[in-house]
């Protein structure tokens, strides 16, 4: 039984690095395409920035651009303009933090499930002396 218990316990263990493992990856080619993005569209604005929508795309940076750029053609105060920019800043943080949450879960609970087996370690031992 308690063989069965190390096994569970190990692979819950492997488990949880492979999904931090896969989140990390994503979030890294996440972060670099955005950043690549945004250095693109920071270098056109540059140039030329009232063509700045033929170079804007899907993207977290370019939502955030979009919104911005959509806002100063509005006669807005410049508080209103500043809270409107802050909630697209916010909203835009928000989707660079997606799936953050799995890997501080896994963080969390990976020296648990370690001490689970240190546990498991410890009843087999005292199993093991008991029985000599």
């Amino acid at each position: 039984m308690s063989d069965v218990l190390h096994q569970i316990s190990f692979g819950l263990m492997a488990l949880s690095a492979l999904i931090a493992f896969g989140v990390a990856i994503e979030r890294v080619i996440f972060t670099a395409v955005n950043m690549t993005r945004a250095n693109h569209v920071l270098l056109h604005m540059a140039s030329e920035p009232s063509g700045v929508e033929s170079v804007l795309g899907q993207d977290a940076v370019s939502g955030m651009v979009q919104k911005i750029h959509h806002m100063q053609s509005l006669e807005l105060s410049p508080e209103l303009r500043q809270d409107r920019i802050d909630a697209a800043f916010l909203h835009a943080t928000d989707e660079l933090k997606n799936r953050l949450w799995i890997l501080d879960t896994v963080v969390t609970a990976a020296p648990l499930m370690g001490l689970l087996g240190t546990i498991f370690g410890i009843v087999d031992t005292f199993l093991i002396i008991s029985k000599s």
